[in-house]
């Protein structure tokens, strides 16, 4: 259990059952507060949270998983078209793996040469990738 002893610039100053007192911003709570009212004080992702009694003590939602970005491309297909000439320096392999912004860019820098040198390094750390057990790369 634990009582607010203060509110001061944004922040209830709360005193938990050992004695101890921490501040908890105003954005984390949950229901009416009080000055000297008895709340419920719960940890959610690390954070303190302060509860009116009267309300239901259910955690907030949990935060949403994070996007994967990580792509899987099989090894075969993703060195053939990574070599550098004619499709690697297209940018065809970073389409491929999903990566449209990328393949954007080295279209963009096929006239200069340098999407020559970005695919031929692309094939070669293809090459060099371990795959799993369906001949996956993952990136």
């Amino acid at each position: 259990m634990a009582t607010i002893v203060g509110i001061q610039e944004g922040f209830f100053i709360v005193e938990t059952g050992d004695g101890s007192t921490i501040s908890v911003p105003f954005i984390r709570s949950r229901g009416e507060i009080e000055l000297g009212m008895d709340v419920h004080l719960m940890l959610f992702n690390g954070f303190p949270y302060v509860l009116n009694k009267g309300i239901d003590i259910n955690p907030p939602p949990p935060l949403p998983p994070k996007v994967d970005t990580i792509s899987n491309a099989r090894k075969s297909i993703y060195s053939l078209l990574s070599f550098p000439l004619p499709l690697g320096a297209l940018g065809i392999h970073k389409f491929y793996t999903g990566r449209y912004l990328a393949g954007l860019f080295y279209i963009l820098m096929a006239p200069t040469g340098l999407s020559v040198l970005l695919s031929t390094f692309d094939f070669l750390m293809g090459l060099i990738k371990k795959t799993d057990t369906n001949g996956h790369i993952t990136f």
